[in-house]
């Protein structure tokens, strides 16, 4: 959880904006929204929000726009492993980080980005940065901006006890550099 909060502190000094989280768990969602804002001055909205469910996806995002307006700017920060040996993991096990993190990040990604288009404060465009091993994403000079948190095991490889997360941060990593050649 701190390297969550370090980063939203991080993106609230640069860029200066107003925040909606999501969390699964609440009372750890206010306890982070509460630390940032008070670190940061910034507002911050914390909304409770399974992204593997994209129902609640939409839900989440009706808040956001609701109370703070059109997402602009979007951080994609899902998390999930069993630091297991992957021959002891269950499919269930596997199948659960690849919901959390490579479809979490799918339903957030499509909602907002959709959103943007149709608002038009955001276009897909050809824009890919690297920024500390993290990828970047841009939806062009519009406003449309998408930062996905990615593992440098996506690519280096991990001795085979975070496959399933590798998995999912790739799929990430291909789903981002695919919707922006568009």
């Amino acid at each position: 959880m701190l390297i969550i909060i370090a980063t939203l502190i991080t993106i609230a000094e640069v860029f200066f904006y107003d925040y909606t989280i999501f969390f699964r768990r609440l009372h750890v969602l206010e306890s982070t929204a509460s630390e940032v804002s008070s670190f940061t001055g910034n507002p911050v909205l914390p909304v409770q929000c399974d992204i593997r469910d994209p129902e609640a996806v939409r839900k989440a995002v009706d808040q956001c726009q609701e109370k703070l307006g059109q997402p602009t700017v979007v951080v994609n920060n899902a998390a999930g492993n069993f630091i297991s040996p992957t021959e002891r993991l269950s499919p269930n096990a596997f199948k659960t980080i690849l919901d959390i993190v490579l479809a979490g990040t799918a339903n957030l990604t499509l909602e907002t980005g959709k959103r943007m288009i149709r608002n038009k404060t955001g276009m897909l465009g050809r824009q890919n940065v690297v920024l500390l091993r993290h990828f970047v994403t841009s939806f062009s000079s519009q406003g449309g901006v998408f930062l996905s948190i990615t593992t440098h095991y996506t690519y280096e490889g991990c001795g085979g006890y975070v496959v399933p997360s590798a998995c999912a941060k790739a799929g990430v990593e291909t789903m981002m550099k695919l919707v922006t050649s568009m």
